[in-house]
């Protein structure tokens, strides 16, 4: 497989996606190579991994960062992506799309909103589910900028559906 270029852009919404097929991968891609993180990098994957206790904990069905393979019909060549997870709520029809960051930022909504939320649209369907976004950060400062309304959260698994929201999980 070629090396790529980091892509820097998302795709757009799901309606305006052309003909994208959308796969759930078990192992990750080959060009990923474990490395240690230092810093900041390895502040976030430790609170990111206790998230993902947490949410399995609390949450019935929650799958901590899925990968996804998109790529054009009829093309191998495609791109990845890896949300931190998904809460799957069955009786309601509802997927929950989840960002983990140490600190609330519109980085979050823009991934959510136009690299995950399209793709898990396109995997699953429009029939039968609901969609919701939600970002779990450690620190929460009102002031942030954030590019649409949201709405705060006691419950991951609460977040109304077409609704961003922020739950602040101090692990």
């Amino acid at each position: 497989m070629p090396r790529r270029k980091r892509r820097t852009s998302y795709p757009s919404p799901s309606s305006n996606l052309p003909a994208v097929t959308v796969e759930m991968v078990f192992d990750p891609p080959p060009f990923i190579k474990p490395q240690r993180r230092r810093g900041a990098k390895a502040e976030g994957v430790r609170y990111e991994a206790k998230v993902h206790k947490h949410l399995a904990e609390v949450c019935e069905y929650y799958a901590p960062a899925p990968w996804l393979y998109a790529h054009p019909n009829g093309t191998q060549d495609g791109y990845w992506r890896q949300p931190d997870g998904w809460i799957v709520d069955i009786p309601r029809g509802k997927i929950t799309i989840v960002e983990v960051k140490v600190r609330h930022t519109d980085a979050a909504r823009t991934q959510l909103r136009l690299g995950y939320e399209p793709l898990v649209r396109r995997l699953f369907g429009e029939d039968h589910w609901q969609y919701s976004c939600l970002e779990v950060v450690k620190w929460f400062d009102p002031h942030t900028y954030f590019g649409e309304a949201f709405r705060m959260v006691r419950d991951p698994a609460a977040v109304d559906p077409g609704w961003l929201g922020v739950y602040v999980h101090r692990a």
